[in-house]
């Protein structure tokens, strides 16, 4: 009786790590098709549109900043409290805008230009921007509009074209 018993224990062990070596393959295949969860999403490229400038923004702060507004209407208000309503003239309410200011007696320059092609990776939205040298304004500011879907869990910075950071939003 004690050979039959063995037999059976024998028989038992192989069928389990039978079924554990077939299974393995299966759930090592399972994973490689899942999204590897610590990378970035792919980049993507997008349209943003600057729709207003001024040479003096009322800044009280010296140096850059970025504010992100999730509708116009957000934008129109903090332009106001500023008295600035030209500003925003162009800014249609139902879409994101951001805010970029050089600050007061700004070492950066006396005005910006934000470039339209943007990149988008995940969270994060990348704008590039020319400053520009000359003339002294009081505190340099415009505002760009966003495509739809940028809110305030994203990240929003400016770049100068030699891709030194020039302020960044906080989510």
């Amino acid at each position: 009786m004690r050979r039959s018993d063995d037999g059976r224990e024998n028989i038992k062990r192989f069928s389990h790590r039978l079924s554990v070596a077939c299974a393995l393959p299966l759930w090592l295949s399972a994973c490689a098709g899942a999204p590897v969860l610590w990378s970035d999403p792919e980049p993507q490229s997008i349209q943003v549109r600057q729709v207003g400038a001024l040479r003096d923004c009322a800044s009280p702060q010296e140096g850059a900043r970025i504010q992100l507004f999730e509708t116009g209407e957000a934008a129109r208000a903090w332009a106001a409290a500023r008295q600035r309503d030209r500003l925003v003239r162009d800014v249609r309410p139902g879409r994101p805008y951001a805010v970029i200011e050089l600050g007061t007696a700004s070492s950066l320059g006396s005005g910006i230009a934000v470039r339209s092609q943007a990149v988008r990776i995940g969270k994060r939205v990348r704008l590039e921007a020319s400053l520009f040298q000359g003339g002294a304004a009081p505190a340099p500011c415009v505002v760009v509009a966003l495509p739809p879907g940028i809110d305030a869990q994203h990240t929003v910075a400016v770049y100068d074209t030699d891709g030194q950071r020039i302020a960044a939003s906080q989510p």
